[in-house]
């Protein structure tokens, strides 16, 4: 049931709703757990097993209603438009849903196999099918999320959660004995401990909503790790090394396992509370978040069996830690023991931190089943460029926006060689190859829209759609001063490369940093919008932030290329286009006062004799789709939503 859960959800849910939806196969096992604590605590076992199997009985009534998959319907059967639409349909009662669902499904059959793959795929054996389905696993979509899976779910079941949660009566009647006070024993700390485990599973189903992955994981990561250390330390005072468990492998303990005569130094409440802290906070990261990601991380074509895999290693690793517990408390003690989890859980939070992927925000959409657009940003900004308009923008499409090498979290290019514009151009060929997409839209504004048209213009098969946001081409170079200007850069480059040797980076405030891109910006920006961009351009630098963006970038590393090799390129381009050109950026190219040239008049007029190009004058300066995202979304969103391009 997990893992079809997890599939099916993933499958049918609105991209709005989804992290949420898959957050909740949490709080659905909290709430088990705390049933069969309840019942278990006033029921004999056989009442508990008619109540469980009634039950089961009940989901799988239930299951036989349930809509099928669209999108399993759509790529693995050939199921008629009317039948699929009925189960789109009851998915999805609002229009706007079912029309977003709708489009979404249409362009996922777009990019199915074609027929004749699909006859040669039947005419296979079972053995070469097999084999074939085998091979998905190895591919190089497949095998990092599998790897960041593998690897989050070994640290999730190693940090000592479920150990605690299995063995709940016996660690809490070893702590505090047969009675805390109050009438609060072992039972009732266990009761205690499934209801806040199943408040905090809704916490965090409902920060996943509007957090990202890695944060939320980090802040539990750290907590658990720091409250298994306080358990420790308690646990070593009060002298209780072990969990005594009767013969026969029962839950019964004796009434403490401190050591006879050892005087307790720290109150069992304390032990208790930091018990319940590092199961609360686990529940809100770190036994949530790896079963939201197996939906996220997986590609389409293995995210059923992937998910299944991934439950089986799972239970695999869960078996093995709770039935060594036992055994591992013959060979050490109980508070090294969670001194052990202590350090898995930080271990996990380096993990997070240098090696898990963000699934949230800065990827918009679904993964695999949304039509992917390649969002670039201009120079010395970053991914958070996108992060006021993407919002506006049709959920049914699978938005990444990137940070170019040099900006934001992306890494520099080496020293001492000139950043060149093509290498740039090459930077988002590998994107593409990364996610191994074959069609797909790309946007990008000011040096992100001049380096979207010369990647529009070298793989034209590859771009289905180009929206560019005031920016088109680079400044051009006349060739008879080609060997002048070469000079003139490469004394450029050395000079600031010289200069950014000799100094260090000064170091702002947050504030302050906020303050100096307001003020340095060639255009007016809003604090709105240096917020959004200030996320992803700083680096920690002693006790404030020094920005982040390869300082070299401020020489402009345009390409030397004339206008009539510009003008060859733009007739290259196959794809629909639409260019979006600030008012205040218009003027300016008629005064010529641009500080760098977005586009040329020329250009413009070149591209306006394709029939399949548009261009559209919207108020404000070169950072209205910052200030200004909902004009600009009004623009973009009829543009994407026009089916006459071909995919």
């Amino acid at each position: 049931m997990t893992t079809v859960g997890i599939v099916y959800t993933a499958e049918v849910a609105h991209s709005r709703y989804r992290p949420m939806l898959l957050s909740l196969n949490s709080v659905n096992v909290a709430l088990g757990i705390l049933l069969a604590t309840v019942l278990g605590a006033y029921l004999s076992w056989r009442t508990c097993a008619l109540v469980f199997g009634a039950m089961g009985i009940i989901s799988t009534t239930m299951s036989l209603f349930i809509p099928e998959s669209p999108l399993w319907l759509v790529n693995f059967t050939e199921s008629s438009r009317e039948l699929i639409a009925k189960h789109v349909r009851s998915l999805n009662r609002s229009e706007w849903l079912f029309a977003e669902e709708w489009d979404r499904l249409q362009e996922s059959k777009a990019t199915r196999r074609t027929a004749v793959q699909e006859e040669q795929e039947k005419a296979k054996s079972i053995f070469q099918q097999l084999k074939g389905k085998i091979a998905c696993f190895f591919e190089p979509a497949s095998i990092r999320p599998l790897t960041t899976l593998f690897i989050v779910f070994f640290l999730q079941q190693t940090s000592g959660t479920y150990v605690v949660i299995f063995y709940t009566v016996n660690i809490f009647r070893a702590v505090g004995g047969d009675d805390f006070g109050g009438g609060f024993d072992g039972y009732t700390a266990t009761m205690a401990l499934g209801i806040l485990r199943f408040v905090m599973s809704f916490v965090s189903a409902v920060l996943s909503n509007v957090m990202g992955r890695r944060p939320i994981m980090l802040v539990s990561c750290v907590g658990m790790g720091l409250s298994s250390l306080a358990t420790a330390l308690f646990l070593s005072l009060n002298h209780v090394d072990t969990v005594i468990f009767a013969s026969g492998g029962s839950v019964n303990a004796t009434a403490s396992a401190a050591a006879p005569g050892a005087d307790q130094l720290v109150s069992s409440w304390w032990v208790l509370i930091s018990l319940l802290i590092f199961v609360c906070i686990g529940s809100v990261g770190q036994m949530v978040i790896p079963w939201t990601l197996i939906g996220e991380l997986l590609p389409t074509k293995i995210r059923a069996s992937g998910s299944g895999l991934m439950v089986s290693y799972s239970s695999l690793l869960l078996f093995s830690v709770v039935k060594t517990f036992p055994g591992l408390l013959d060979l050490t003690t109980l508070p090294v023991l969670f001194l052990s989890y202590a350090t898995m859980s930080f271990v996990s939070a380096l993990y997070v931190y240098f090696c898990l992927p963000e699934t949230f925000r800065k990827a918009w959409g679904k993964p695999n089943t949304g039509f992917p657009v390649l969002c670039v940003h201009g120079i010395q900004d970053n991914a958070g460029t996108f992060d006021r308009l993407i919002p506006l923008l049709p959920k049914r499409f699978y938005w990444v926006a990137i940070d170019l090498p040099g900006h934001g979290h992306s890494s520099p290019f080496e020293d001492g060689h000139p950043i060149e514009f093509t290498h740039l151009v090459y930077s988002l060929k590998r994107v593409v190859d990364h996610f191994m997409w074959t069609k797909f839209y790309v946007m990008g504004h000011s040096l992100g829209a001049q380096l979207c048209t010369f990647f529009s213009g070298i793989y034209p098969d590859l771009v289905v759609k180009a929206v560019f946001l005031d920016g088109l081409i680079p400044s051009t170079t006349p060739s008879d001063e080609y060997a002048k200007a070469l000079c003139h850069k490469f004394d450029q480059y050395h000079a600031a490369e010289k200069a950014l040797s000799q100094k260090t980076a000064p170091s702002y405030s947050r504030s302050d940093a906020i303050k100096r891109l307001i003020k340095n910006r060639p255009s007016m920006i809003t604090n709105e919008s240096a917020k959004a961009l200030i996320k992803r351009s700083l680096a920690v630098s002693g006790d404030g932030f020094r920005y982040s963006t390869d300082q070299r970038f401020k020489l402009l590393p345009l390409p030397l290329i004339t206008l009539n090799q510009c003008l060859n390129l733009l007739q290259s381009i196959k794809c629909q286009c639409l260019l979006i050109i600030a008012q205040d950026s218009l003027e300016k190219m008629k005064k010529n006062t641009l500080p760098m040239s977005y586009y040329s008049e020329t250009a413009i007029k070149a591209m306006e004799m394709f029939p399949n190009f548009t261009y559209k004058v919207i108020p404000g300066q070169h950072d209205v789709h910052l200030n200004d995202p909902k004009s600009v979304a009004a623009l973009v969103i009829p543009f994407l939503e026009d089916t006459q391009s071909s995919l």
